[in-house]
């Protein structure tokens, strides 16, 4: 009942009971899975042409944990362990950083490394040590803040490019 109303995350404590009291029952283990299934899908944002999307870390991590449920639970259903392994790969490719935008980030951060290096030769070639720190300096500074700006986990991006076509937020 709990799970049609969208709240399987409640079912689960239930569920999870059952299963401690009779570890062995096939058909209960089958409705743990099921629930945690459900328990993915109902956290996951959601588009308007129903796609799931992962858009929070917690998302990610719930995913992950219903994921790993099912897996350890070994109901002998192939569908629901192959929807497990998805949702592992999806949460794995989501954790993956990435460039956003990847061109632009990228020829900064070798933009600032040259010009970096350029004025720390500068400063060494003319014997001026101030100028060889304001070249480190400098060049950290400017590379951190490529990194800051430009480097995301593949889930936010995808949030990110996503966000308009979005009806429901998720957890």
């Amino acid at each position: 009942m709990l799970v049609g109303q969208d709240r399987a995350a409640a079912a689960v404590a239930d569920l999870e009971n059952l299963v401690a009291d009779r570890p062995a029952d096939p058909v209960l283990r089958y409705y743990l899975a099921s629930t945690w299934f459900s328990v993915a899908e109902q956290c996951r944002a959601r588009t308007d042409d129903d796609t799931l999307v992962i858009t929070s870390e917690q998302q990610l991590l719930i995913c992950e944990q219903a994921a790993e449920r099912i897996l350890s639970l070994r109901t002998g259903d192939d569908e629901l362990d192959r929807g497990a392994d998805h949702l592992l790969r999806e949460v794995a490719l989501g954790r993956r950083w990435t460039w956003a935008p990847e061109g632009i980030a990228v020829s900064l951060a070798i933009l600032t490394v040259a010009l970096g290096l350029i004025t720390v030769v500068a400063g060494g070639l003319t014997a001026n040590p101030l100028l060889v720190v304001v070249g480190i300096l400098a060049g950290a500074g400017l590379l951190f803040a490529i990194v800051f700006r430009f480097r995301r986990q593949t889930w936010r991006r995808r949030a990110d490019e996503m966000a308009e076509q979005i009806t429901r937020p998720g957890v």
